[in-house]
């Protein structure tokens, strides 16, 4: 392993126990406020590993704003899902086509659905179970195939953006995410 995957294996893994932390505390304040709820106060055996405390933290789900993800193709056609939580309505939309600016992407709307924050739960759910949370910030390429699939993961959380992105590579959990996403649309 190179040097430079350890350190960022390294910084992964720190910011990972930080999240679950400040997870666990905020799980531990709720948890004090409402004594009934059991289930939803599961904390973290003590004495497990940073390495099952890291995978756990991967694993949580992830509570975004928005989530865009293009996908695209050797012909130059894309296919864009886009989905915004703005507290009450999660709004999906599909995209397909070829456009070049917001107007033109408009006219390639294939479909729009409002559902509710039970959905919007869900969804945040199976980001973490698909292990979303480790692509970000991660570009996949695979040189030896030029057909020119690749893809485009933007998600904002907290006001921030995150990314993924790849060419002819795909992350683990990438088909399931997928199937995930067009499950919205049928």
């Amino acid at each position: 392993m190179r040097k430079n995957q350890k350190r960022t294996m390294h910084l992964a893994l720190i910011a990972c126990l930080a999240a679950t932390l400040t997870m666990n505390a905020a799980l531990t304040a709720r948890c004090a406020d409402n004594a009934n709820k059991k289930e939803e106060c599961a904390m973290l055996p003590v004495g497990e590993g940073l390495e099952a405390v890291a995978e756990n933290a991967v694993k949580a789900p992830i509570v975004f704003e928005k989530l865009s993800l293009s996908e695209n193709w050797c012909e130059a056609e894309s296919r864009e899902y886009e989905l915004v939580w703005d507290g009450k309505d999660f709004v999906c939309s599909l995209y397909y086509g070829r456009w070049n600016d917001d107007e033109e992407r408009e006219e390639c709307l294939e479909k729009r659905v409002t559902l509710g924050k039970a959905d919007y739960e869900g969804f945040c759910e199976g980001l973490g179970k698909w292990g979303v949370r480790g692509w970000l910030g991660q570009s996949y390429s695979n040189p030896d195939v030029l057909d020119g699939e690749g893809f485009h993961l933007s998600i904002e959380i907290g006001g921030k953006k995150h990314w993924s992105g790849g060419s002819n590579s795909w992350p683990e959990g990438y088909r399931e995410f997928d199937e995930g996403l067009q499950a919205f649309f049928k």
